[in-house]
C-alpha cells in the first residue's frame, strides 16, 4: 500500500505491515514507519518541481528493514530496528542507524551519523560537507571523506583517516589515532593513549594520566590534568606542562621545541630548546642547549645553564642567570638582578619607557656588554626621565676583560661623576648621567671612561 501526505507540515503514520511507500511531500513532516519493511520518501517536490517550502523532516523507520530518503532540508532520519538504508541527500542531516546493520549515506551538507554496530556502513563522497560520526562501537575507524569522530558510551578506540580530523574521546581509557592530516584530538576523561602520527596535530589529553605521541610534523601537545607522558617526535613541537610529574621526551635533532610550563619550578627536558613560564609559575631552568627562556609577570628565577641563551624576564622583580655561554639577558619591567656568568654576555635590565626601575647587572667572566640604551631605527636611553629615581647598578665592570656599555643618543649628552658613593662598600662609585639624570652606577669602581668604554 502507499500512504500520501500533503504539501503542508504534518504527522504521518505507517502500519505494522510492509508499506510499499510513504510519501511526505513538502513541509516539515514527522513520519513513523512502524512495522514492516517500509520505503519512506520524506519528499521535497510539488508536481515534479522543487518547491521553496521548508522541508526539515523527522523520520522514524520503526521495526523492519526500511529505506528512508530525506530529500531536501535538514532532516533527522532514524532507522530504529532492522537493517536499514538511510539517504540524507541535500541538507545538514542527522542519520541514526539504530539496532541492526545499517547503511547510511548523508549526501551533500554537514551531516551527523550515529553508529552502534561494526557492520554499520557510512558513505560520504569528497567535497560533500564537513561530517561527523558519533560511535558507541568499541573499536571504530572513520569512514572515508568523514572529518570528525566522537566516541560515546563505553567505546574505547577511535581512529581517523587522511583528512584533518577532530577526534574526541570519552571517559574511558581511550586509544585515539589521527594518522594522516592535521588532526585535533581530545582525550577528555580517562588514562588515554593518543597518536597524532603525520601532520601538524593538536593533541590534548584532558583529565587522566595520558601518553601522547605527536609523530611527524609541528605538533602541539597538551598533557592536561594528571601525570602525563608526552613525545613530540620530529618537527617543531609545543608542549603544555601543568604537573611536576609530567614527562616530556624529545630526542636529538628532532626539531626546535618549546615548553609552556605552569609548574612552580620547572627544568627544561633534554633536547628541548625553549621554555615559557605561564600562569603563576616562579622558576625556570634551561639545559645545555641554546635556550630561549621567557618569564611571566611573577618575580621569576630564570637560569639558562649551558649554551648561548636568550632570556626575557618580562614583568616582576626577576633574578636572571645566564651561567655558561654567550648569553643575552633582558630583565623587562621591575627591579631585576641579572648575572651573565661565564662568556661574553649582553645584559639589559630596563624596559623602554619604564620609569623608576633599579636593576643590578653583573657581567661575570668574559667581555660583557651592559645595555643602557640603543641607537638604530630609533634612539632609546634607559632609566632616563624619572629624576634620578631609576638606574642600573653595574657590580663588576672590568675594562681589562673587554667590558663595554651600550648607550643611546650622543656622547656629548652624557657626564661622568667619579666622586659618589651610592652602592657597595666605602669605595667610590662612578655615576653615569644622561642630561643630568642618573642612569647607571658603577659599584666600587672609578675605572669607567666614557670615550673608551661606551658604544653608541
Amino acid at each position: 500500500m502507499a500512504i500520501y501526505g500533503t504539501n503542508g507540515s504534518e504527522t504521518i503514520y505507517g502500519t505494522n505491515s510492509a508499506d510499499i511507500s510513504i510519501f511526505g511531500y513538502a513541509g516539515n513532516d514527522t513520519i513513523y514507519g512502524y512495522g514492516g519493511d517500509d520505503i519512506i520518501d520524506a519528499g521535497d517536490i510539488i508536481d515534479g518541481y522543487n518547491d521553496t517550502v521548508s522541508d526539515d523532516d523527522w523520520v522514524f523507520g520503526g521495526t523492519g528493514n526500511d529505506t528512508i530518503l530525506g530529500r531536501r532540508g535538514n532532516d533527522y532520519l532514524s532507522g530504529d530496528e532492522g537493517n536499514d538504508v538511510l539517504y540524507g541527500e541535500a541538507g545538514n542531516d542527522t542519520l541514526v542507524g539504530g539496532i541492526g546493520n545499517d547503511n547510511m549515506l548523508g549526501g551533500t551538507g554537514n551531516d551527523t551519523y550515529y553508529v552502534d554496530s561494526t557492520s554499520d556502513v557510512v558513505t560520504e563522497y569528497a567535497s560533500q560537507g564537513t561530517d561527523k560520526i558519533y560511535s558507541s562501537v568499541s573499536i571504530y575507524s572513520l569512514a572515508n571523506n568523514v572529518e570528525n569522530l566522537t566516541l560515546i558510551g563505553t567505546a574505547y578506540t577511535g581512529e581517523g583517516n587522511g583528512l584533518n580530523n577532530i577526534i574526541s574521546g570519552n571517559n574511558s581509557a581511550n586509544f585515539l589515532g589521527g594518522w594522516g592530516g592535521n588532526d585535533t584530538i581530545y582525550g577528555n576523561g580517562g588514562n588515554d593513549t593518543i597518536y597524532g602520527d603525520s601532520g601538524n596535530d593538536y593533541l590534548d589529553g584532558g583529565i587522566g594520566d595520558d601518553s601522547i605521541y605527536g609523530g611527524t610534523g609541528n605538533d602541539t601537545v597538551v598533557g592536561g590534568t594528571g601525570n602525563d607522558k608526552m613525545y613530540g617526535g620530529t618537527g617543531d613541537d609545543f608542549y603544555y606542562v601543568d604537573s611536576s610529574n609530567d614527562v616530556v621526551t624529545e630526542y636529538a635533532s628532532e626539531g626546535y621545541d618549546t615548553i609552556y610550563s605552569s609548574v612552580s619550578i620547572y627544568s627544561l627536558a633534554a633536547n628541548v630548546e625553549n621554555l615559557t613560564i605561564t600562569g603563576t609559575a616562579d622558576a625556570g631552568w634551561g639545559n645545555d642547549l641554546g635556550n630561549t627562556i621567557t618569564g611571566n609577570n611573577s618575580a621569576n628565577y630564570l637560569n639558562g645553564k649551558g649554551g648561548n641563551d636568550l632570556i626575557f624576564g618580562n614583568d616582576g622583580n626577576d633574578y636572571i642567570y645566564g651561567e655558561n655561554g654567550n648569553d643575552l639577558l633582558y630583565g623587562g619591567r621591575g627591579n631585576d638582578y641579572l648575572s651573565g656568568g661565564e662568556g661574553n654576555d649582553f645584559i639589559n635590565g630596563y624596559q623602554a619607557y619604564s620609569y623608576g626601575e633599579r636593576d643590578t647587572l653583573s657581567g661575570g667572566a668574559g667581555a660583557d656588554t651592559f645595555g643602557l640604551g640603543y641607537n638604530g631605527s630609533w634612539t632609546e636611553v634607559g632609566y632616563y626621565g624619572d629624576g634620578n629615581s631609576g638606574y642600573a647598578t653595574i657590580t663588576d665592570f672590568n675594562w681589562l676583560e673587554g667590558d663595554k656599555v651600550r648607550l643611546g643618543g650622543i656622547a656629548s649628552d652624557y657626564t661622568v661623576n667619579k666622586n659618589i658613593n651610592l652602592s657597595g662598600t666605602s669605595a667610590l662609585d662612578t655615576g653615569l648621567y644622561y642630561k643630568s639624570d642618573l642612569i647607571a652606577v658603577f659599584r666600587d669602581s672609578t675605572s669607567f671612561v666614557l670615550s673608551l668604554d661606551a658604544t653608541f
